[in-house]
C-alpha cells in the first residue's frame, strides 16, 4: 500500500462527495490493472495526478459503495474505503469480488 496522505476524519468533507467512509452497500473489491501499474484512489471523481491520496495495487483489496457513484472526466466512480482512507475509485479498474 503506498499512501500520497492520510485524510483524518475531520478533513473527509473536503473531499468532493465525502462525509464518512463506506457503511452500508458495500463490496468487497480489487483493482485491475496492469502490473506495475496501480489503481489511484482520489478526493475527486476526476483523472488528476493532483487529486490522489493512496495508490492501490494488484492484489490488494478495499470497499466500494456501488449505490454511491459519481462521474467524471469522462469515467464513473464508485465511493471508497481503502484500509480506512476515503475518496473515489475509477470503475473501470476495478473487479467487485461479492
Amino acid at each position: 500500500m503506498k499512501l500520497t496522505g492520510k485524510l483524518k476524519e475531520d478533513l473527509l468533507e473536503k473531499v468532493v462527495g465525502g462525509g464518512s467512509c463506506p457503511q452500508s452497500n458495500l463490496h468487497l473489491a480489487t483493482p485491475r490493472v496492469e502490473s506495475g501499474t496501480y489503481l489511484a484512489l482520489r478526493t475527486q471523481p476526476a483523472s488528476d495526478d493532483s487529486n490522489e491520496i493512496a495508490q492501490i495495487t494488484n492484489g490488494e483489496r478495499f470497499y466500494v459503495d456501488v449505490m454511491r457513484i459519481a462521474s467524471g472526466s469522462g469515467y464513473n466512480y464508485y465511493w471508497a474505503d481503502y484500509n480506512g482512507i476515503c475518496g473515489w475509485v475509477n470503475t473501470s479498474f476495478i473487479t467487485l469480488l461479492d
